[in-house]
């Protein structure tokens, strides 16, 4: 796949999914934290070599979340991103974490 330099060369930030299931597998703690994209492999080998009756899902979606940073959004394993459940005091999801970003943007343009 071809990288995609809009995503390498910036930082990036998730939401939801990708916070939950890393607070779920102590990546980062409640209030969010920053992990390389490896970690989830590594959390996803972890989950997949465990019974967890409480997520049975866990394994399968630390493996989804991996590929779609690492193959998806071709991230380098190393890559640092940002894990967040609120943006100043208010809990988002990715889409409205997307707008906050597209706003601050133009705030800066105009």
């Amino acid at each position: 796949m071809k990288p995609v330099p809009e995503l390498t060369n910036h930082d990036i930030r998730a939401f939801s999914y990708f916070y939950d299931r890393a607070v779920d597998m102590n990546l980062i703690g409640p209030e969010g934290g920053k992990v390389a994209v490896n970690s989830f492999q590594q959390a996803a080998v972890q989950a997949c070599n465990q019974k967890n009756s409480e997520k049975p899902f866990l394994c399968l979606d630390l493996c989804y979340i991996y590929s779609v940073l690492k193959d998806g959004y071709t991230l380098e394993a190393n890559k640092i991103i940002e894990l967040t459940k609120k943006i100043n005091g208010v809990e988002v999801s990715w889409a409205l974490g997307a707008v906050f970003d597209l706003i601050s943007k133009a705030k800066k343009v105009v």
